[in-house]
């Protein structure tokens, strides 16, 4: 994940707003982003840059025991741990193209 970050703009621009690399600290930005461990997190999230963001989502939604539950089950599973701007449309897009879950609606419906 840390790795990832480093390539994705938007961790690095929000590290250099963290720093102040420019010489200021946004107030804001400082209460929300902060660079734990190495790795991006809002308000303790981790932020999940746009190149790993299908293999975590998953992580949540993939798993042959307690998964495929569905686009808010999933978001609401995930978005405890993870974010980035437009996970809930992310997720939805996802599941919408998930073969067991589409399986599973078209048995129920029939």
């Amino acid at each position: 994940m840390k790795a990832a970050q480093y390539t994705d703009p938007l961790v690095t621009d929000m590290k250099n707003k963290i720093g102040g690399q420019d010489g200021s600290k946004d107030k804001d930005t400082e209460m929300k982003w902060k660079v734990s461990a190495g790795a991006l997190t809002v308000e303790g999230r981790i932020s999940v840059p746009e190149a790993l963001r299908n293999q975590v989502i998953s992580l949540f939604h993939d798993n042959p025991v307690c998964g495929h539950f569905g686009a808010l089950r999933t978001a609401e599973l995930g978005s405890r741990d993870i974010y980035w701007l437009g996970l809930d449309t992310t997720v939805q897009k996802y599941v919408a193209g998930c073969e067991v879950c589409h399986r599973t609606n078209v048995l129920h419906h029939a």
